[in-house]
């Protein structure tokens, strides 16, 4: 099982971004394979905002598109809150909320893998596809 990040699926949708083809080229293997690709519905909000921000309305379909292929989980109040204890224990204004609730909710589903572009991944002990 691989957890999918806002950071992949931007990557995915802007062929201007750096790690477009990177990004197409591991979505590609992890379909080929028939991963089962898991989310949260905080990562499909965040995707929602920054590509509404960033890339205009058109592109929000995309995500849409790509969230089809990907099995898209509630965050539980449990872990909603120890997101929020690590999320505030660690103090640091690069690592976000939502990677918090990320992190909480792969560790409490046994997710060892992300899909993501975010090196806080890897900082918090998960292995990157």
């Amino acid at each position: 099982m691989t957890f999918v990040d806002t950071s992949a699926l931007f990557a995915i949708i802007d062929a201007d971004d750096s790690r477009h083809d990177d990004a197409s080229r591991i979505l590609t293997a992890l379909l080929e394979r028939r991963e089962q690709l898991v989310t949260t519905r905080y990562i499909e909000v965040e995707a929602f905002a920054l590509v509404q921000a960033r890339l205009g309305m058109r592109s929000v379909s995309q995500v849409e598109d790509l969230l089809n292929a990907i099995r898209i989980e509630r965050i539980e109040d449990t872990i909603h809150a120890q997101a929020k204890g690590m999320f505030l224990a660690q103090s640091r204004r690069k690592l976000s909320f939502v990677d918090c609730t990320s992190f909480a909710f792969m560790r409490a589903s046994g997710i060892l893998h992300a899909f993501a572009f975010d090196a806080h991944f890897a900082e918090f002990g998960f292995t990157l596809a």
